[in-house]
């Protein structure tokens, strides 16, 4: 049993509190914009190309949740995009640097082939190195993947019941009574009035099995007209015929009636209020049907009675295995997650639009795009009868594991392209998932250092070793700003301080090219007039670590002890003045911005100061001086940034009164020292230094007002590092209690570790709650405690992701 404390915190909810502080500091984050228009998002469970997306839309991450979509970015491109198309999967095109959450495989020596990442059942285990064991997912450039490289698709994996359903929540012209709805109708006389002739309906409907089964029917086979809700089979199809009868009278205390019409048999019960609660929740025409968010997160066992109605009514059986045919998009896409959820491996195949001719008509007719869900082999036991001819049997071409699917790259094409290409930017997370891959749009650079130390351990040894890299120094240059591009006389010199295991069984881990390697990457890709071959210096000072820390690494177990003693808190949710304040420095930093400003550094500062309803911010940005020919163009150029960001503010909050400052110590007058003007973008090339640990919280924020854990998370290794591991997991836990305890206004998260202990049981974990108006903290205490031991009991699999880089920690 873990030590978990919940109780209530009587103080105000900080957004409701006078005043309130809050900094961010960036150095950007370069963005890639590179996907075309029509690419598919999987968006709020629902699917729509990402030109249709705006500001706050939802969309899938790579954790299987869904986010916010806090920017988006678009920009016209000419040349040439990568095409991937994996087995079973849909083709993804992109720009050749997006990064794709994939798998590189490595060939095999002893089968001359590819290892394949479930691996092998060959024979030759003495020279087999297995090397699919040290396998392990990254975002990797999509130019830099290739046929039987693995690409990773994520599937909703949050499991929520619904235990019933209110019809009155989805219908008009009602009148309810008790536990009883009856539809309105007019009088002789024109007075609205209870139809008398109308079906009395129980509002509150289980949503059990039989409940899911029949939608599946309805999916399928389902269809409203204004006063009806019917379904269409052949008559033959007797077992579901009768099926559906028992469905209509035990769910809704109906009476069906059966209308046989040459070969097919339809059933159907006259009920205005049920023909809109179907129509309104599930949708009227096919091409229309799709699912409610909350059927995506149903326990997998009513939804695979729902796959069962659905595939007994459109779905075929022939040697291929079990299909399931619609005209809508979103149903297709949404199945498809189902069956993921399921476990069941299934693939798209899409047949676009065409003039054809319906059975037993002559004239042609627009035939609606039609999409096939394959499954090879499963769901066979739903239907009455099997296949003629034995199944084909097809190659296990694909898996699905701990949320992801993972699909075998069948081949790889430059395609060219010319139009305008689109990103996303998504709250904390920064990825979301396409139809065909799992995209990324940004990056971090000491944390990447340890996520490839991880994995280079993880290949040489098989599991992740001591290491920590959050000792590092930036120590800042010298130079020369002037108007028109100044000079560079003296290079930063980045320092890595700290531990990391350089030796394996006698085989040398040169950890300083590794770490040096990582940070040139980090330059380019994040400071564009960063030279990181000519502007900065490199000192490694990664020693070995001490005999007692590196001794945890080589304990038995699942989980690792703490290597320290150490305190760590997260909360939720962030404030409008700490969304402003985060908001604004992405957007200062984001690419868009620095294509129409070319002449703003990445070294930006945004201070935020809320007073009641009034907020002020106060910026400081880098300028670089190559775009920059005098103090005169210097103050028009700040004018014309000052007032895009003020009208961006302005657009995003709704406080009473904004005020946003600029580079506030210029004095015009005073030429070159008296602005802020730079060489490089950012006054690391002579002015300031930098230390890990000294700028943004896990979150992304520096809120003077919030509680805040004093270790530096960056560089810390992943699986024993609490200062790491519980810095960042109180905000996910945190966030968690938010969205899952509606009751709760305001959630704090503290983690205490004791040095020596497994990490997965704190020596205390509280939660400390502000409860929303006449809500009482007894009534979800069992919930948050179930929460925090749900978190604590998977901090393993937190852990591996916290190693692979999938989750940001600045």
């Amino acid at each position: 049993m873990r030590n978990i404390i919940v109780e209530d915190l009587k103080q105000t909810p900080l957004e409701k509190q006078r005043v309130e502080i809050v900094e961010r500091k960036g150095l950007g984050h370069p963005d890639y914009i590179c996907v075309p228009p029509d690419t598919l998002i999987i968006g709020n469970l629902s699917i729509r190309q990402i030109s249709s997306f705006k500001v706050g839309d939802k969309v899938l991450t790579h954790t299987g949740e869904i986010k916010s979509v806090t920017k988006i970015f678009h920009r016209p491109y000419v040349g040439n995009l990568i095409l991937i198309k994996p087995y079973h999967g849909q083709e993804t095109l992109a720009t050749s640097n997006h990064p794709i959450f994939a798998i590189k495989t490595r060939f095999c020596q002893v089968r001359q082939r590819l290892c394949r990442v479930g691996g092998c059942s060959h024979k030759m285990e003495r020279k087999c190195k297995k090397i699919f064991e040290n396998y392990g997912p990254e975002w990797i450039a999509i130019e830099n993947l290739k046929r039987g490289d693995y690409i990773l698709l994520p599937y909703p994996t949050k499991v929520k019941d619904l235990e019933n359903i209110k019809i009155s929540d989805h219908v008009k012209n009602f009148v309810l009574k008790g536990s009883t709805i009856y539809g309105l109708g007019k009088s002789k006389w024109g007075t609205v009035q209870r139809n008398p002739k109308a079906y009395a309906l129980l509002d509150r409907i289980e949503v059990n099995e039989d409940f899911m089964r029949l939608i599946g029917y309805y999916m399928a086979e389902g269809s409203t007209s204004q006063a009806a809700v019917c379904f269409d089979f052949n008559k033959n199809e007797r077992k579901y015929i009768k099926d559906i009868i028992n469905l209509l009278k035990s769910i809704f205390k109906l009476e069906p009636k059966v209308q046989n019409k040459k070969n097919t048999a339809r059933v159907y019960v006259n009920s205005t209020l049920l023909a809109q609660f179907f129509k309104n929740v599930f949708g009227g025409k096919s091409a229309e049907k799709g699912f409610p968010p909350w059927v995506m997160y149903l326990p997998v066992r009513k939804q695979y009675q729902l796959i069962v109605g659905m595939f007994r009514g459109d779905g075929c059986v022939d040697q291929a295995g079990t299909r399931y045919i619609t005209t809508s998009r979103q149903l297709a896409y949404q199945t498809r997650m189902i069956l993921f959820r399921l476990g069941i491996l299934n693939s798209i195949q899409i047949k676009k639009a065409y003039l054809g001719k319906i059975l037993g008509r002559d004239k042609l007719t627009q035939l609606a795009e039609k999409y096939t869900i394959v499954v090879h082999k499963e769901l066979m036991e739903i239907f009455d009868k099997q296949p003629k001819k034995a199944i084909v049997k097809h190659p296990t071409l694909g898996f699905i594991k701990d949320g992801f699917v993972y699909l075998p790259i069948r081949y790889t094409a430059e395609v060219p392209f010319a139009g305008t290409v689109y990103n996303l930017e998504v709250e904390e997370d920064g990825t979301y998932a396409t139809a065909g891959a799992l995209l990324h749009n940004c990056d971090a650079v000491m944390d990447q250092i340890s996520v490839r130390l991880s994995k280079e351990y993880l290949e040489k040894a098989g599991a992740i070793l001591h290491h920590n890299v959050d000792k590092s120094l930036l120590v800042a240059g010298v130079s020369e700003p002037r108007f028109g591009g100044g000079i560079v006389k003296h290079p930063m010199l980045l320092v890595f301080g700290d531990r990391a295991t350089s030796e394996i069984n006698g085989e040398k881990i040169d950890v300083g090219e590794i770490a040096v390697n990582v940070a040139k990457e980090w330059f380019r890709k994040n400071m564009r007039f960063v030279d990181p071959e000519r502007h900065v210096k490199y000192q490694v000072e990664l020693k070995p670590g001490s005999v007692g820390l590196v001794d945890i690494f080589k304990r038995k177990g699942k989980i690792l002890g703490a290597n320290d003693t150490s305190a760590a808190v997260g909360y939720a949710p962030i404030t409008r003045t700490e969304k402003i304040v985060l908001k604004t420095e992405q957007f200062l930093n984001s690419k868009e911005f620095k294509q129409r400003f070319p002449e703003s550094g990445e070294d930006i500062k945004v201070m935020g100061y809320r007073n009641n309803n009034g907020l002020h911010l106060t910026i400081s940005m880098a300028f670089v001086d190559r775009y920059i020919n005098s103090e005169e163009e210097y103050f028009e150029k700040k004018a014309k940034i000052l007032e895009e960001t003020d009208s961006f503010v302005k657009m995003n909050t709704d406080f009473d009164k904004v005020n946003v400052e600029l580079n506030t110590l210029d004095v015009r007058g005073r030429g070159i020292g008296g602005i802020y003007l730079t060489v490089l973008g950012t006054s690391a090339d002579s002015g300031d230094s930098g230390q890990v640990g000294r700028g943004n919280r896990v979150n992304g924020l520096i809120s003077l007002n919030r509680p805040f854990c004093s270790e530096a998370a960056a560089g810390k290794n992943p699986v024993s590092h609490v200062g790491k591991i519980y810095n960042v997991l109180t905000y996910k836990i945190a966030q968690h209690v938010y969205e899952e305890v509606p009751e709760v206004e305001e959630v704090y998260i503290w983690l205490l570790s004791r040095i020596g202990s497994p990490i997965d049981h704190p020596a205390i974990a509280a939660a400390q709650v502000i409860m929303k108006r006449n809500n009482s903290l007894e009534k979800v205490r069992r919930e948050i405690e179930k929460v925090l031991d749900c978190e604590l009991g998977n901090i393993d699999k937190f852990c591996m992701e916290l190693a692979q880089g999938k989750i940001s920690i600045c």
